[in-house]
């Protein structure tokens, strides 16, 4: 027992040792963890908002995401559900940044605690299975995807998951405790990693059952079955109301891409090289000529590769051998399109379980045989060599012959890369020269570092500012560190525009400040917003984010933006906005009052349909639609019917009279507007029946009172997908209350489980005692 202890606080030691290191980029950079894309436009941002929503005590409706968005459906794939983001919340807003550092190192030790305790579940040695720990922790899925920070949880539970499953088969105390508890964690920690973990769980026990060690009742694997179900489902309260939300969205419909042609191919090779190449980069261009290469195909454990699995595999007929070949085959052939329900050739985000498994196959034949030959050595050595030739030639040959060149950034890339795998060939050669535990263990550890520090240092600003420091330094400070423009504390009443550079990377500027805006980049796409995306010049193109660089005025108006704040980046602003009058500024930004400013709630004198609106788009693909829906109310042709007994057919309007149009909005508008978590409140006094239209998403989740009687009618869904609802003549007061669809029936399914789940713990506990 004290040896154990020994290991485990090495392990740790070494973990926080190896992290702090190899972090050396991000410490001169920023003094702290933090690399460039998806931390600054999306998991600090999202942090933040997390923070501000869970310290409301009805977590329910974010006005910060997209124009307003469920907050359990749109977080929990990111942050919601994650006890390290949880941990974040705890510091001040203003500390959020620092402290993912913290919890960065926390992640790292967790995932190198459960895996070391699944390998010594797997009789692997203690010193083996703290090289295990290492190698997993270190492996090209985990540093790779450390920019997608929400994939650690998955990475790190799925040992755990593998540990119940054991004690499950072996018939050990509390085996159905711990597969029930297991399956709960995996799902509720991440939804989407569901098939990512289960998948590859499954196949995993299929092959353990066939194994001389394990003899078990068929009516038990059914138990066993019906367990893990039960372990997700209680995780029902968060996942039954996201699946109702994503439920006819843009990822929820994808096409399934099951096809066998050229770029596929390409795909496939990509994946293969993964397994002896160290994945570092999310681009993937200067990776077998292929663009867009998705970050997640990555399967390389540090130093050693495939090297070790495939000698294990040579001496060993049993299941782990065979589950490593299968689980290969899948992860380079269409097959592995399993995992993402064949919805995208570029995700294979399970990789991790297939890593898990090399490292378990690599440790065992340390254990088993202990030596590597220089002839299989050289053999890899020629193997991995091969595997850069196919790669690489093609793109070298291509600028060779005046084809497109790199950019700076691509060759460093290139030059890094190459050096990792020359590296880890020579650490190998060091290990091989003379083979014992300490030198084994300093090859494991060294090569992890320098893994680390290259991955840091090509995702970070540091890497990428060198060729073109003027446009990119600073940028990351200004928007996230600096806190110059004072985050806003009181109740929802109007929109503010922030424009800062380019594309999507700054689009969730507003949930850093918490101002809402009509700029966002979240992956879990709200479906009523996203068909309002067409208002700017992005129809034609499937994206993540709504941040439109023309029609910004008419569209501002339209979502009731009362404020414009331009930050003073070194790049142009992102869009001309018309109508402004400076009201602040600061050698950072600048505060402008809109003069266009609608008050939140109001009413239109006339309705055209959305096949009217459409057929305007299709002529002109640059018209300004927003001006066409604060021309006119906007309603399905299914629609036009009932809307047409209160409001005359209009026509769309020509030219752009913006001024005269907003003056005809503004005739008719709320007194008093008020947004929290819970939804909103609104006074007005309608001088006849008329619709009173909301830029807000028409979701089931509201609740519609008018003076506190709830509203018979139902919501118009107005203005491609935002809302309507008629209100009588006089003075009247309007809510609306939300709660996330599906959330009570989840919650009465969790708890059903979880009694489940309490009463199997007593019959376990019971019959041990018994047992005793």
């Amino acid at each position: 027992m004290l040896a154990g202890h020994k290991t485990f606080f090495k392990l740790s030691l070494l973990i926080i040792l190896i992290v702090t290191v190899g972090l050396i980029p991000d410490w001169l950079q920023y003094g702290m963890f933090f690399v460039g894309g998806d931390f600054t436009s999306q998991q600090v941002p999202f942090i933040i908002e997390t923070k501000r929503m869970l310290s409301s005590g009805a977590p329910w409706w974010s006005w910060n995401t997209y124009f307003g968005d469920n907050f359990i459906a749109a977080y929990s794939f990111y942050t919601l559900t994650s006890p390290f983001v949880w941990i974040n919340c705890l510091f001040p807003y203003d500390w959020i940044p620092q402290s993912i550092t913290l919890t960065l190192y926390l992640k790292f030790l967790c995932t190198g605690w459960f895996s070391y305790a699944y390998f010594r579940k797997m009789a692997v040695s203690e010193q083996m299975s703290l090289v295990g720990a290492l190698l997993y922790s270190f492996s090209s899925f985990v540093i790779s995807n450390i920019n997608y920070y929400h994939f650690f949880e998955p990475l790190m539970c799925f040992p755990l998951l593998l540990i119940a499953i054991e004690r499950y088969l072996r018939g050990e105390r509390y085996g159905a405790t711990a597969l029930m508890g297991a399956s709960f964690l995996v799902a509720f920690i991440n939804f989407y990693f569901i098939p990512c973990s289960f998948i590859p769980a499954a196949i995993y026990t299929i092959f353990r059952i066939t194994a001389k060690d394990i003899r078990i009742p068929f009516k038990r694997i059914i138990g066993g079955v019906l367990l893990g179900c039960s372990g997700i489902m209680m995780a029902s309260f968060v996942i039954l109301p996201t699946v109702l939300h994503l439920i006819g969205g843009e990822r929820a419909n994808a096409d399934v891409n099951f096809k066998i042609d050229s770029y596929e191919i390409l795909l496939w090779l990509q994946r293969f090289r993964s397994l002896f190449i160290p994945g570092v980069s999310e681009s993937g261009n200067s990776l077998l000529w292929l663009h867009q290469a998705c970050i997640s195909n990555a399967s390389h454990i540090a130093v050693f590769g495939l090297l070790l699995t495939l000698l294990y595999i040579r001496k060993n007929k049993g299941w782990l051998s065979w589950l490593v070949l299968v689980l290969i085959t899948i992860y380079v052939t269409p097959l592995n399109g399993i995992f993402s329900l064949y919805t995208n050739p570029y995700y294979s985000r399970w990789a991790y379980a297939l890593t898990l498994f090399i490292v378990l196959s690599s440790v065992k034949y340390i254990d088993q045989e202990g030596r590597i030959s220089w002839k299989c050595f050289l053999f890899y050595v020629f193997l991995v060599a091969g595997v850069c030739l196919v790669s690489y030639f093609p793109v070298f040959y291509n600028w060779y012959k005046g084809g497109p060149g790199f950019p700076f950034n691509d060759i460093c890339l290139n030059v890094l890369l190459i050096s990792l795998i020359l590296l880890s060939l020579l650490f190998v050669a060091f290990y091989v020269f003379r083979q014992n535990y300490y030198r084994l263990m300093t090859v494991v550890c060294a090569f992890s570092v320098l893994h680390l520090a290259v991955s840091l240092t090509i995702r970070s600003e540091l890497f990428y500012s060198l060729p073109n420091d003027n446009l990119k330094k600073g940028l990351i400070k200004q928007y996230v560190i600096d806190n110059d423009f004072p985050r806003r504390k009181d109740a929802f009443h109007a929109r503010t525009d922030a424009l800062t550079r380019s594309k999507n990377y700054y689009a969730n500027i507003g949930l850093l400040k918490n101002l809402p805006s009509v700029s966002t980049y979240n992956s879990v796409q709200n479906k009523y917003s996203r068909r309002l995306f067409f208002s700017a010049d992005t129809i034609k193109s499937i994206q993540n984010h709504f941040n439109p660089t023309i029609n910004r005025t008419s569209l501002d108006a339209l979502m009731s933006v009362s404020t414009i704040i331009e930050y003073h980046d070194l790049l142009a602003k992102q869009a001309a906005v018309e109508g402004i009058k400076m009201k602040q500024e600061t050698p950072k930004y600048t505060v402008f009052d809109f003069m266009y400013y609608i008050p939140m709630g109001f009413t239109y004198d006339s309705y055209v349909t959305e096949t009217e609106v459409m057929d305007i788009y299709g002529k002109d693909d640059r018209s300004d639609i927003p001006l066409q829906l604060l021309a006119n109310l906007t309603v399905k042709d299914d629609d036009a019917g009932e809307v047409g007994r209160y409001l005359p057919h209009g026509t769309p309007v020509s030219g752009n009279p913006i001024d005269s149009v907003v003056a005809e909005r503004r005739k008719n508008v709320c007194s008093r507007f008020s947004g929290d978590t819970r939804g909103f409140e609104a006074d007005i006094n309608m001088t006849h029946d008329n619709y009173v239209f909301f830029s807000v998403p028409a979701d089931p989740g509201f609740t519609v009172t008018i003076d506190c009687s709830p509203y018979l009618n139902r919501v118009v869904e107005a203005n491609f997908g935002l809302s309507a609802i008629l209100v009588p003549k006089g003075h009247h007061h309007i809510s609306f209350s939300y709660l996330p669809p599906g959330l009570k029936l989840g919650t009465c399914v969790s708890c059903l489980m979880l009694l489940l789940f309490l009463l199997i713990c007593y019959k376990e506990s019971s019959l041990s005692n018994t047992h005793q």
